[in-house]
């Protein structure tokens, strides 16, 4: 962060999370009116000016009455103000900051996913910027990707692994499909023999305590292997049934 030579913008604790800060030994460029906050889509620089100003930027009255006295719920909700702090019933209320409101409908959204089994999401991304058919500009569409953080999730899915499944799915759902031999033993036992009868590698899968983690693209070997699109080799079978027996003894 940057200002105008003087002094830093923001506290310790928030230059620490990722703002900008001048070199050892050296100084910020002097800019007087901007501050700038890197992070992996690069450098995005905020005007300083009004900053403030902005963020209590509240409506006129006049507005905020005519939304509150709406039949409409939704509308009358666009005026709501949060009550001052230990005030009751028609008591003055405290006015809610853009930046409190936007912290607000954060939490919320985070409530909302954390109460979610299951979240899936689709990605959209723009092919050209001239909004033609049939046609990928590489360079804009690429910029796109780094901007939306989507590079470094890519990453950190092949690093970890974001496939998991529960042992008793497994079991339901990939048991019909092994020899008898391999179908004896517990839930874990089950998940690792069929892990070993497919072949994935060692380092692509592990066993939790209740689930299967998968590295990505594992998960599409084992649907394959139940749409029949796959069969299991019968060298495999066998390597994995010695394994088995040896890891009892």
């Amino acid at each position: 962060v940057a200002g105008s030579g003087q002094k830093f913008l923001f506290p310790a604790r928030l230059r620490s999370r990722g703002v900008a800060r001048p070199p050892p030994g050296g100084a910020c460029e002097p800019v007087s009116v901007a501050f700038l906050v890197a992070h992996y889509a690069g450098k995005v620089e905020y005007s300083r000016e009004g900053w403030l100003d902005r963020n209590e930027g509240r409506s006129s009255q006049e507005v905020e009455d005519l939304l509150d006295a709406s039949e409409k719920k939704f509308v009358r909700g666009l005026a709501e103000q949060e009550p001052a702090v230990g005030s009751s019933g028609a008591a003055p209320r405290q006015f809610r900051s853009v930046s409190k409101q936007h912290r607000r409908d954060l939490d919320a959204l985070l409530n909302c996913l954390n109460a979610t089994p299951s979240v899936h999401f689709i990605r959209c991304f723009r092919p050209n910027n001239s909004q033609h058919p049939c046609h990928v500009e590489k360079a804009y569409l690429l910029e796109q990707l780094r901007s939306c953080g989507t590079v470094q999730l890519l990453q950190l899915m092949h690093q970890g692994y974001p496939n998991r499944m529960e042992l008793r799915e497994v079991v339901e759902r990939f048991a019909p499909l092994l020899p008898p031999a391999l179908r004896t033993g517990s839930p874990r036992t089950l998940a690792q023999s069929l892990m070993l009868a497919l072949g994935v590698p060692r380092g692509d899968w592990t066993l939790g305590v209740s689930q299967l983690f998968l590295k990505a693209g594992q998960l599409a070997a084992l649907e394959d292997l139940r749409n029949g699109s796959t069969a299991l080799d019968a060298a495999a079978v066998a390597a994995a049934r010695r394994a088995i027996v040896r890891g009892r003894w």
